[in-house]
């Protein structure tokens, strides 16, 4: 039987069509590491922008990962000598305990701070005590700084908690 051409036409158009399903059908598996994924041909540039979209997230999370530890690094950088004990006690979840002295001039730090508020509060209470035992001729020479990070802890989840 001898096929005109236009039914040899329609039969390679039916062959070309049933190639081109059979492709489609066809399910590739993906490259890229850890993808494990098989992708059908039509599919196949949607797949390939999620992984751009996933490695342009991964490189910003990157980014964002190394800004945070440099600002870290420099936070710590102006940390004091108490509050680099501080830190330590916190990371070692240790109590902390030193004494801090009386300085003579006023000091930028953290440990001059805490002498002068403890100063200042002691003055304050003896302003109630009878005249015989006023606190205006005492003064404070030595304090002990106690920090404890667990109880800091629990005191910032009450106060929170309001």
């Amino acid at each position: 039987t001898e096929m005109s051409s236009h039914q040899i036409a329609h039969q390679l158009q039916d062959n070309i069509d049933q190639t081109q399903k059979v492709a489609l059908d066809t399910k590739i598996p993906c490259e890229v590491i850890g993808c494990n994924k098989r992708i059908a041909l039509d599919q196949w540039n949607e797949h390939c922008k999620w992984h751009e979209a996933q490695l342009q997230l991964e490189q910003n999370n990157l980014v964002l990962h190394q800004q945070i530890a440099r600002l870290e690094e420099e936070k710590d950088a102006t940390l004091d000598a108490l509050q680099q004990k501080e830190k330590q006690a916190v990371l070692s979840q240790t109590t902390l305990r030193c004494k801090i002295i009386k300085n003579r001039s006023l000091q930028e730090n953290s440990e001059d701070m805490h002498f002068r508020r403890c100063e200042s509060q002691f003055m304050r209470s003896c302003k109630n005590l009878p005249a015989a035992s006023n606190g205006r001729n005492k003064t404070i020479t030595e304090i002990e700084y106690v920090f404890n990070p667990k109880l800091m802890k629990k005191f910032q989840a009450k106060k929170q908690a309001l």
